[in-house]
């Protein structure tokens, strides 16, 4: 009981510590995106929005899942103390994804005037969608650094990799690039070049923090693993990315970007709802691959029941907060964005669905059950898909908040269910079901 008690007041120290870390991350992001309002309004989010999803599809096949692979191994062999494996794994990761980001954009570059003017119809997006196609090769190599040092369970490095680090670099370039007025898209180019600076510095700690390069490495896990289980990450990182974007795209073709606009920033506060999910899955995806590899079903249950309540009691008051005060918290944006409220209400519910169900997600990919992930995430984009077609032309963006909530929150249960059935695991927690 003592270790119990132990361990669970660990778990939440930690856990306050990545949520204060994910907040300051959606701070920057706000403040950022207030920058770019304040000079470009409604639209000019609109822009970055799309250009933002152009690129993250670009991101997503370049790391072909890898980041998220080479994090579950390496966290067991960090256990393990296989510096030789460890090294093994991020050369033939780094290898692949290096490629890939260079190679994807190449493609997108070229490929920027064809969905810039014959599937959003705006020839202006031709320039916003070239310059972002340079983005996909430091956003990828940042994005599998962070999972790396994740696996060393080095939160406060990932989290400053990951999301923080460029979103600060953007707001002091930022400031600068629009008093000196150096062009329409100069978000989009401070976007580039803060990328490539935290890129520098997330190889520089890795390499001092590891001195990986005077370790020799060996072959630990066999390439044929790793994409065996990368591969499925990736098309489960594709599907959520659609399931993610779809509304914003669907609503760029079927609306105006001034909505866009609208809907992006109801969308990113809706996510505050379940910060604690995030924060709380970035601490314990090493420990369930850790716990899992060492059959320890007992302390794997412990960690993501304990897990499940920080969440829930974290995001209930939040959720509170948004059904009260929507317009006031979207008017800090403008009167504009007021036009968003009913969307951010329901997108609110749907990200507490999320959050109830705890870590569920991860603990498929890391009790190496990502195929099961990724079979429960495509029925529910089609189920996104569908409700998206419909509704919006509808109720606007409230129907993409409907969609995007529905399919979401169908996806979550899901999967809840099937961990329970499959390892008999249970990852929820609601008060009045649980002992």
């Amino acid at each position: 009981m003592e270790h119990n008690n132990t361990f669970n007041y660990e778990l939440l120290k930690s856990s306050l510590q990545a949520i204060v870390l994910h907040v300051s991350s959606i701070i920057l992001s706000y403040i950022f995106m207030l920058l770019i309002a304040k000079h470009h309004g409604a639209e000019g989010i609109g822009v970055f929005a799309l250009t933002f999803t152009y690129i993250s599809i670009g991101v997503i096949f370049s790391k072909l899942g890898l980041d998220i692979s080479t994090m579950k191994y390496v966290s067991r062999l960090y256990k393990n103390q296989d510096e030789r494996g460890i090294k093994n794994i991020y050369l033939t990761s780094l290898l692949f994804i290096t490629i890939l980001s260079i190679v994807f954009s190449i493609i997108f570059y070229f490929l920027a005037y064809f969905f810039s003017v014959f599937i959003f119809s705006e020839e202006y997006l031709y320039t916003a969608f070239s310059i972002g196609a340079f983005i996909i090769i430091p956003m990828a190599l940042c994005q599998f650094h962070a999972e790396i040092i994740r696996s060393y369970q080095m939160i406060v490095s990932y989290f400053f990799i990951k999301n923080i680090s460029h979103l600060l670099m953007c707001i002091i370039l930022l400031y600068f690039g629009f008093t000196a007025n150096i062009s329409n898209y100069v978000y989009l180019d401070i976007y580039l070049i803060s990328h490539y600076l935290t890129l520098a510095i997330a190889f520089m700690f890795w390499i001092k923090k590891t001195n990986i390069l005077n370790i020799k490495s060996k072959k630990s896990i066999a390439t044929n693993l790793l994409f065996k289980s990368s591969l499925p990450i990736m098309l489960t990182s594709t599907i959520i990315l659609i399931m993610g974007f779809i509304d914003i795209i669907m609503l760029g073709l079927l609306t105006t970007n001034q909505e866009v606009g609208i809907y992006n920033i109801a969308l990113k506060f809706s996510s505050i709802t379940s910060i604690a999910l995030v924060a709380v899955n970035s601490i314990i995806a090493p420990k369930i691959s850790q716990l899992w590899d060492a059959k320890d079903m007992l302390n794997l249950q412990n960690i993501i029941s304990s897990a499940a309540k920080i969440i829930f009691f974290i995001s209930s008051p939040i959720l509170i907060i948004y059904f009260i005060f929507p317009e006031d918290i979207l008017s800090i944006f403008g009167e504009e964005f007021i036009l968003g409220s009913t969307a951010l209400i329901i997108l609110s519910a749907g990200q507490f669905c999320n959050a109830i169900t705890g870590p569920v997600g991860q603990v498929l990919n890391m009790t190496d059950n990502e195929n099961i992930l990724r079979n429960t995430a495509f029925i529910s984009m089609i189920i996104n898909v569908l409700l998206n077609y419909y509704l919006i032309p509808i109720y606007g963006i409230s129907g993409a908040a409907i969609s995007t909530a529905i399919s979401s929150a169908f996806w979550n249960f899901l999967c809840v269910f099937v961990v329970y059935k499959k390892i008999n695991i249970k990852t929820y927690f609601l008060p009045k079901l649980s002992k």
